[in-house]
């Protein structure tokens, strides 16, 4: 997941094996939540991701439509060398 955040406007993408996705959301200064829609061959899948950021790491959910919800922990990667 890759996002950009100017003020409280997110915009970003979800990669995967599936492809990318385009997400959009709100940002406060400690939390973020996103939205985006997954077409799998002609079926769409509703996809939101809200969490928070605490000590550099992004803990929260992403739902699945109605197939569920799932925890997930990102950290910022460091510098490529």
């Amino acid at each position: 997941m890759t996002v950009a955040i100017d003020g409280a406007p997110a915009t970003g993408t979800m990669t995967s094996t599936m492809g990318t996705l385009p997400i959009t959301g709100t940002a406060t200064a400690d939390a973020l939540a996103m939205s985006g829609t997954l077409d799998m061959q002609g079926i769409s899948l509703a996809l939101g991701v809200t969490g928070t950021l605490v000590d550099g790491a992004f803990n929260g959910s992403l739902k699945l439509g109605d197939l569920g919800t799932a925890p997930f922990t990102g950290k910022r990667p460091g510098p490529t060398v």
